[in-house]
């Protein structure tokens, strides 16, 4: 490569030397030298690219040749270093020997912890198998706890009903209780209990048999007419005066009588004629009046009381003092009125009110409470 080029130096010379050659003298033109020069051109120029070739060539030569000896150095290298990479191997041997005992150790382990987690999982089940279990019990025990606490609601309930009975003779009451009873036994469904429910079901059908008696109503009709007594004036002896209105005039009278007969029966409607050969009975005083209406009301609130305690005898016994005493003590017409039947209508109303039955006979019950194990009254 390094020939080649002091050679194309001298061609490139040596055309250029004949090139600036002294033209010779002028001559006749000729057709031969344009040619010559053409063709030294083309030769000139096809040296040129061949020399151009084998420098390229040359190059991609010399550049294989570099790549070789850099490989042959490489190689020449890793030659002179097998002693190193005999250590290096042994080395990795070693690692690998020494990866190799962890990893087994690793494998007993997990091993040892799989049988570890074999047997808690064991345990596991087993754990949960005696919750299950115990849920069971749980689940057993809680639903007998209800089953008794709806067994002693029952009984509860029918022993309410026979107190409201006894007590305050209260039907409407005593039929709710047992209605609701009767609810809990059908929850229930125990077929133990199936003669205490048909002996209740027969007790609920007599209550529901029975009269009502408006006790309340009853009772505040009474308490109007207490209210009545104080509107009434008192007649100061009911036996000697029973009517301070002026006699009726009479329709007619018989001539035999007379005038004076005649005149008397005209005047009368004007004027109350007292005898003095009688005795002349005294008017009452406020208190005495107050008293008297008092002992009025007191019969009436007597007959209130006894309404409520279911006291039939008393009830009407008090109602007849109080009937009596209005008819003795009483004016018939309340104070500012004109209505001369006010005392009448008085009269009447307590007297319903006295005929009006206010206690029931209940049948004896409680065989349904008996038959749930509970005590009676």
């Amino acid at each position: 490569m390094n020939d080649a080029a002091p050679q194309t130096e001298a061609i490139a010379h040596k055309a250029a030397s004949a090139t600036a050659a002294p033209l010779p003298a002028k001559h006749p033109p000729s057709r031969i030298a344009p040619l010559s020069i053409l063709a030294f051109l083309l030769l000139a120029g096809g040296l040129v690219a061949l020399t151009l070739r084998q420098e390229t060539r040359a190059r991609e030569q010399e550049q294989r040749a570099t790549a070789l000896e850099a490989q042959l150095a490489a190689l020449q290298s890793t030659a002179g270093n097998d002693g190193e990479l005999d250590a290096v191997r042994r080395a990795q041997d070693e690692q690998a020997a020494r990866l190799e005992q962890a990893m087994q150790v690793l494998r007993e382990e997990l091993s040892a912890a799989n049988a570890r987690l074999a047997g808690q999982t064991a345990q596991l089940d087993t754990v949960n198998r005696e919750l299950a279990a115990t849920n069971e019990r749980l689940r057993a025990s809680e639903a007998d706890v209800e089953q008794d606490w709806m067994l002693a609601e029952a009984q509860s309930l029918l022993r309410l009903a026979a107190e409201r009975l006894t007590l305050a003779r209260d039907v409407d009451a005593a039929i709710a209780l047992y209605q609701a009873a009767s609810k809990l036994l059908a929850q229930l469904g125990e077929p133990a209990h199936a003669a205490a429910r048909d002996a209740l079901a027969q007790e609920l059908r007599t209550l529901q048999s029975l009269p009502r008696v408006a006790t309340v109503d009853v009772y505040e009709r009474l308490g109007v007419q207490a209210a009545r007594i104080d509107n009434f004036a008192v007649v100061a002896d009911a036996g000697a005066v029973t009517d301070f209105t002026v006699p009726a005039v009479q329709a007619g009278v018989d001539e035999a009588d007379g005038w004076f007969a005649a005149a008397t029966n005209s005047l009368r409607q004007y004027f109350v004629v007292t005898r003095r050969d009688e005795a002349v009975t005294p008017l009452l005083t406020a208190e005495e009046e107050y008293l008297i209406r008092r002992s009025i009301r007191l019969k009436i609130e007597e007959a209130r009381l006894a309404l409520l305690q279911g006291e039939q005898e008393i009830y009407r016994v008090a109602l007849a003092d109080a009937l009596a005493a209005i008819e003795a003590e009483l004016q018939p017409v309340e104070l500012g009125q004109m209505d001369a039947s006010a005392r009448d209508t008085l009269v009447a109303e307590l007297n319903t009110l006295r005929d009006t039955a206010i206690v029931v006979d209940i049948p004896p019950l409680g065989t349904a409470l008996e038959l749930l194990g509970g005590s009676t009254l």
